[in-house]
């Protein structure tokens, strides 16, 4: 008999031989029930009543509980092929001492990681976009900004719909002074994504470096659009305007 159709046999037996006790006990239970009614009960008579309602509630009671166990173990069983799991499934159901487990410790996350970190990363996962993306920004906090350059360069051109990845190249390059890269890396990523105001500002601080006065104004007052009451975007724009009338 295949194993995988064992708990439904003790499941279905389980069930009828619970069954059949309780459906001998209703008719006696509602014959004396009759007899309570016409006040023709004897002492012991009204004991085997009690007994015969007491008995129907409390084995339904266990019922349940038991054919919660069943139930379970039935869907815990569904994908036993061998014998021997059977005997470890059917300890599964049956009561057991409750023990107190001490749950593990969770191990906080890191705040930080080094370049080393990273690079073995992105060795397990070479295709994982986003592992570059933190070695370059690392690369850009810690003033490396040959590094960052060369990791958004990669990125750019395996993703070129990405938008941060052409703002942090623009920012590495203007750290460089590759102001004309990063005027290029800039106008991408305002060409992607053009409510970033900061960007802005940043694109008018690469044309600024290299002479190009009007067209770093008209940057700068695109951040401004967005954020009018910003102090920096205003020093920025009064500067360039003074640098004009000269």
């Amino acid at each position: 008999m295949p194993y995988s159709l064992l708990p439904y046999i003790i499941l279905i037996f389980s069930v009828a031989g619970l069954l059949v006790l309780i459906g001998r006990r209703i008719p006696e239970a509602a014959s004396l029930d009759v007899q309570e009614q016409a006040g023709t009960l004897t002492d012991k008579e009204r004991l085997r009543r009690h007994l015969a309602l007491e008995i129907p509630s409390r084995l339904s009671s266990w019922l349940k509980f038991w054919l919660h166990k069943i139930w379970h173990f039935v869907l815990e069983a569904k994908d036993i092929k061998k014998p021997g799991v059977v005997g470890y499934r059917i300890k599964q159901i049956l009561p057991r001492k409750r023990t107190t487990k001490v749950a593990a410790p969770v191990p906080r996350p890191t705040e930080t990681h080094d370049e080393r970190y990273y690079l073995e990363k992105i060795r397990q996962n070479p295709k994982d976009s986003e592992l570059y993306n933190l070695l370059g920004k690392l690369y850009l906090d810690t003033k490396r900004f040959a590094d960052s350059r060369d990791m958004y360069s990669y990125l750019v051109k395996r993703d070129p719909g990405n938008a941060l990845y052409y703002a942090r190249l623009g920012y590495a390059c203007y750290k460089l002074v590759l102001y004309t890269e990063a005027v290029d890396a800039y106008e991408k990523s305002l060409a992607l994504d053009s409510a970033q105001p900061n960007r802005y500002y940043n694109l008018a601080l690469a044309l600024d470096a290299l002479r190009r006065t009007d067209e770093a104004i008209l940057s700068v007052n695109r951040a401004l659009e967005q954020e009018s009451e910003n102090t920096k975007y205003q020093d920025l724009l009064l500067s360039l305007r003074q640098k004009q009338t000269l």
